[in-house]
């Protein structure tokens, strides 16, 4: 109590003692002090530029006396303090301290250190911690004793292996070590734990290391993507990029990627039921697609900027307008050469709608932030059946593999019918396992897995902003029954960086995650956002255990 008095006088004191200046600096003429006997040393203390103000020894040694233990500079002068050891000369050994000098400058350190007889005395790193990039590591061994040594240096295993690794100190005399590491020997990505037996004079120290060992899995890509979706039939996923223009097929069996080359920027694509088809959307075009021989078919025109398109089970395209408020669906009649659009019947739509092809064929359910509706394809040209209001569907949908439940975005789950009454009715919520209370969450892309009862998702949090959600690096696995969580998988990270300067990480952003046709596998793209990489878009396949 009375040390904590003391320091709070000199703290008062301190602070109305010192004048304001611009960046002034305590200045100390050592950062270290070695005493080989008792002989007194000084230590002179300054303030550049000038400021009048007070100091203060706070701490020190029990082997030293100092003196003053404090002062108050008037002028630009320097001041010495007389350090003065009083060692137990029969006690050999190495003794080592710290003089921690307090002002409202900052706090100043000296380390002091006495060394008594004849002592070997060799300074090493406690640990040495590897980078995920790095193949070759240095540190430094020191003779800070007043007697030469001899040392060698020996690997705990076949993780690392020392270049020079023996030799002779002279006091005062230090040596760079280098040891390189053999990431051959290293076969998953974790921290793989190795150890240096540093021999001084025939006393053995140990070196801990610690290698951050990273394989990646994932499959970089050429371009960016703008849409995706997955073929089980023939475990294909088929994406569009802006950069290239092209469309592109990931053959998920053999990581095979092709192209074929589009006429204009994509915004979007959707897969025939049949799966050997699929449409592209542009601004004021759609590209009729043959999945089999990779080729574009011909290109139809369209009036407006497609936001979202569905391939019907009709070989009819349904293309819904990214702007102009209320609008209609374009239809367009994809057994005809030539452009054959119409304009669907009865209610208009939303912009920036968000469709999705009923499993059975017949109908496109679509919303756009809350309430679902429904649109009948059955006669071709689309007839804008009855929404329900009450449902939250936060802005997009997905089904379930059979087709009877709706998957909304806001995680909430309704059924389907072909009975309106029994049609969009509430069915469940899915929980959100790590969600903050103090934030939105949603479902920003989800795949059901009839054969193994599994919901793949990817989940996001946030504000009621549309630019503040945060994608989470995690595949979330629900139980399509219950909706009951089951687990989550951490996705692989981006590293950025090299052999010299490290690595820094950056998270996986993903953006779409795909079941294949027996469950046991996902399909997952992701971006590294923000790292500033050529190629940032990625695809990671991920293994299905339960």
């Amino acid at each position: 109590m009375r040390k904590i008095f003391c320091l709070l006088i000199i703290g008062l004191c301190l602070i109305c003692g010192c004048k304001k200046d611009d960046n002034p600096q305590l200045t100390l003429s050592n950062s270290e002090l070695v005493f080989n006997d008792m002989e007194t040393q000084s230590l002179w203390i300054s303030v550049q530029p000038f400021k009048r103000c007070s100091y203060q020894v706070i701490s020190s040694p029990e082997w030293l006396k100092i003196e003053p233990k404090g002062g108050t500079f008037y002028s630009n002068e320097a001041h010495e303090l007389k350090i003065i050891p009083f060692f137990d000369l029969s006690q050999h050994g190495v003794y080592e301290g710290n003089i921690v000098i307090y002002s409202t400058l900052g706090e100043k350190t000296v380390h002091v250190k006495g060394i008594i007889g004849d002592v070997v005395y060799c300074t090493f790193p406690d640990t040495l911690e590897v980078d995920v990039s790095v193949t070759t590591k240095k540190f430094t061994i020191e003779n800070k004793g007043n007697m030469d040594f001899s040392f060698s240096l020996e690997p705990a295993n076949d993780y690392i292996s020392i270049v020079n690794a023996s030799g002779q100190l002279a006091v005062g005399e230090k040596k760079e070590i280098e040891i390189t590491i053999h990431r051959d020997k290293m076969t998953e990505t974790k921290d793989y734990e190795s150890a240096i037996y540093l021999k001084v004079n025939e006393k053995t120290n140990t070196i801990n290391v610690v290698i951050h060992h990273f394989i990646e899995r994932k499959i970089h890509l050429e371009s960016n993507v703008i849409d995706a979706e997955y073929s089980r039939k023939r475990e294909m996923m088929v994406y569009v990029a802006s950069d290239p223009m092209k469309l592109f097929f990931f053959h998920a069996k053999t990581n095979v990627i092709e192209s074929v080359d589009l006429s204009f920027p994509p915004t979007c694509i959707s897969i025939s039921p049949d799966q050997d088809y699929a449409v592209v959307g542009h601004d004021a075009h759609i590209s009729y697609i043959d999945l089999n021989s990779k080729s574009v078919i011909r290109t139809y025109t369209v009036s407006c900027n497609v936001f979202d398109i569905v391939f019907g089970d009709n070989n009819w395209a349904y293309a819904f307008p990214k702007y102009d408020q209320w609008e209609h669906i374009r239809c367009v009649n994809l057994n005809l050469p030539n452009n054959n659009e119409t304009l669907h019947t009865g209610n208009t739509i939303y912009e920036k709608t968000k469709a999705k092809l009923h499993p059975q064929g017949k109908y496109i359910y679509t919303t756009h932030s809350g309430n679902l509706e429904k649109i009948n394809i059955q006669d071709g040209t689309a007839v804008y059946l009855y929404d329900d209001w009450g449902t939250n569907a936060g802005g997009d949908l997905w089904f379930s593999e059979e087709g009877n439940r709706i998957f909304t975005k806001g995680g909430e789950v309704y059924t389907t019918s072909e009975l309106r009454e029994q049609d969009m009715k509430y069915n469940g919520t899915i929980a959100f396992s790590d969600a903050s209370p103090y934030e939105y969450s949603s479902i920003q892309w989800l795949d059901h897995s009839s054969k193994m009862g599994n919901l793949y998702m990817l989940t996001a949090e946030g504000y009621y902003t549309w630019d503040d959600y945060k994608v989470k690096s995690f595949v979330y696995i629900h139980n399509a029954a219950n909706l009951v969580f089951k687990n989550k998988i951490p996705l692989e990270k981006y590293y950025v960086g090299n052999n010299q300067s490290g690595m820094k990480e950056y998270d996986a952003m993903p953006y779409f995650v795909f079941s294949n046709s027996t469950g046991d596998e996902v399909v997952v793209v992701t971006k590294a956002q923000g790292a500033g990489l050529e190629k940032e878009w990625a695809i990671e396949k991920i293994t299905i255990n339960d």
